[in-house]
């Protein structure tokens, strides 16, 4: 893969390197009419002095960090800061249209420098990214495991709560409060509230898509790197740009694999008794219940779900003070 080109590049990153090329002088005016091309630019720590010619015959002489080195029609060499050339230059000068051309082919070349490094990489990379995949397909099985015990409700309702982001399970709480009217009528009081039990957390894991599209990204990064090494001799800026940012996704690839897999013990954190909460059908709850149930180490089948389920609910009404539960 070839990055020649007509236009030369070079940075100057001191006023010393500059200084050093032949015919440069100090404080040599630049004018539209004495321009003839550009040499490279400058990039500094430091402020020079502008050396572009005003009107009335003096230099600029605003500082600037960035800028052009030129030769002008008399084969001497100076500079010009980039908002003088930018603004006083005009934008349909020749220095101007020079100095896009020279940014153009300057990032073309870097971004070039940067997909053959990649190529040289490609073993790494790809094994990387395989790695990651059979990680995330390990993951997304497991996953898949737990789900398929879930009834199509309780599943239903756990992936709106992923897709929404409001993973708090809330239930209402009753109270009774017994008294006796102007009769002597016993009578009772409801007194309804919502109660948070807790939220469910890492939901996007049983989302099918938070694998899907890190997938599709790894088939893509693993063309471009086969799309990268069949690039021409002189490959356009657009042709670049695109690869590059193409095979830039391989670190935003490996974070968010590496998350969606540091959520997999997020999620079986969890406290799975909130899952009962999610629907008022009791077979289903039951059903709940008994995931709930072997993910806290306890064995049993429906009679036991059945008994446990009460026993956690007798609790939360003993600690919230309230004397019934509904689930809409």
């Amino acid at each position: 893969m070839m990055t020649t080109s007509l236009i030369e590049i070079r940075t100057f990153d001191s006023p010393e390197e500059i200084r050093e090329l032949p015919n440069f002088l100090e404080d040599n005016p630049i004018t539209v009419a004495s321009y003839k091309r550009l040499i490279g630019d400058y990039n500094f720590g430091e402020e020079v002095s502008c050396c572009f010619e005003k009107d009335n015959g003096n230099l600029c002489r605003e500082g600037h960090k960035r800028g052009w080195v030129a030769e002008l029609l008399d084969g001497s060499v100076t500079i010009i800061g980039n908002h003088c050339a930018e603004t006083r230059f005009g934008a349909d000068s020749r220095l101007i249209a020079d100095g896009n051309r020279y940014l153009t082919e300057k990032r073309r070349r870097a971004r070039l420098a940067g997909i053959l490094s990649q190529i040289a990489e490609k073993v790494q990379r790809l094994g990387r990214l395989g790695r990651l995949r059979a990680d995330l397909k390990s993951l997304e099985e497991r996953i898949q495991t737990f789900t398929g015990e879930l009834s199509p409700t309780i599943l239903r309702r756990m992936t709106d709560m992923a897709r929404t982001g409001q993973t708090v399970v809330t239930f209402t709480a009753v109270k009774v409060r017994e008294y006796r009217d102007e009769d002597g009528k016993l009578k009772h009081e409801r007194s309804p509230f919502q109660q948070s039990l807790g939220a469910l957390n890492a939901l996007e894991l049983i989302r099918r898509p938070s694998f899907f599209t890190i997938y599709d990204a790894i088939k893509d990064v693993e063309r471009a790197h086969e799309e990268a090494e069949q690039l021409g001799p002189k490959p356009k800026i657009s042709e670049v740009d695109t690869l590059a940012n193409r095979l830039n996704d391989y670190d935003r690839i490996l974070k968010d694999g590496s998350r969606l897999l540091d959520l997999e013990q997020v999620f079986f954190s969890n406290n799975f008794l909130l899952l009962c909460f999610l629907e008022a059908d009791k077979t289903e709850r039951f059903k709940a219940a008994r995931i709930a149930m072997r993910r806290s180490g306890i064995a049993g089948g429906k009679d036991e779900a059945k008994a446990w389920l009460a026993d956690q609910e007798k609790e939360i009404k003993r600690q919230l003070g309230i004397d019934a539960i509904e689930i809409r």
